[in-house]
């Protein structure tokens, strides 16, 4: 078999699709040779145990000997939701920074911003986030709202960020989005303003935390606005998402949406 088709054969074995990487350590050949020297003094039949911590891989005989083998990078999903979590609100206020970060002065979207916080009218209280952390700083994270849930008071009420620009509400966005205007539906909820710094298992990691979220409040369907591409990771996925609209187009770029149903994602 020649190289390059070797290589992909093991990269196929060792990454199954749909595995979602949680921590990384990272060993360096001394560090290998370490953990392969403590095999030597072990008696036939004993195993060494490898623990994680948030500081480091540590190789353990039965004797309780302990040899630092490399460091972690733990990474932690969780949805953070007012006013449950009013004590790790300030998780949102760095995702929202990240948002004008990446958007705002990486790509050079025109969005409103303030203070290095990128923000829109669907950023408010009743809205629920999904926000990724590596060794407790922000990489990622995501907007969750419910289909049927309406803001604002004024001449103008808006419902969701979808839903909205099919109806011509918003001027920033095209109303061809989709074939037919979107539901509004208690089960069936929306994800926007995804953002990812770093690994590209963030993403999947933040998309399987939502899915197992909606799943326990009740829900049948995400919609998700974003890039194309998306639908290339929800097939490494075996994730079966439907397009709902054409790739439409404005200054910030391509986008188009998908219809998901919730499920686990393996």
């Amino acid at each position: 078999m020649p190289w390059e088709g070797l290589m992909t054969d093991l990269t196929a074995k060792v990454r199954p699709r749909g595995v979602v990487i949680s921590a990384e350590a990272n060993f360096t050949a001394d560090m290998a040779q370490n953990l392969m020297s403590m095999f030597a003094h072990l008696q036939e039949g004993q195993e060494i145990t490898v623990k994680f911590s948030n500081k480091g891989v540590w190789a353990v005989t039965p004797e309780g000997i302990r040899l630092f083998i490399g460091s972690t990078e733990v990474f932690e999903v969780e949805v953070i939701r007012c006013p449950e979590d009013l004590d790790r609100w300030h998780l949102v206020n760095d995702y929202l920074k990240l948002r004008k970060q990446i958007f705002v002065d990486r790509l050079e979207w025109p969005l409103f911003h303030a203070e290095d916080l990128e923000f829109e009218q669907y950023d408010s209280f009743n809205t629920i986030y999904v926000v990724a952390t590596l060794n407790g700083v922000v990489v990622g994270g995501a907007r969750l709202r419910r289909t049927d849930q309406i803001s604002g008071t004024g001449q103008i009420q808006y419902s969701y960020m979808i839903r909205d620009a099919c109806l011509g509400v918003l001027p920033g966005l095209p109303q061809e989005l989709c074939h037919a205007v979107p539901p509004m539906n208690e089960k069936v909820w929306e994800i926007t303003r995804m953002v990812v710094t770093g690994s590209r298992d963030v993403s999947r990691m933040i998309l399987a935390k939502i899915n197992t979220f909606l799943g326990e409040e009740g829900a049948d369907t995400v919609l998700f606005l974003g890039s194309p591409a998306f639908q290339r990771m929800a097939n490494s996925l075996s994730w079966p998402v439907k397009q709902l609209g054409p790739v439409a187009s404005n200054s910030e770029g391509s986008f188009q949406v998908f219809e998901c149903p919730v499920r686990e994602l393996g």
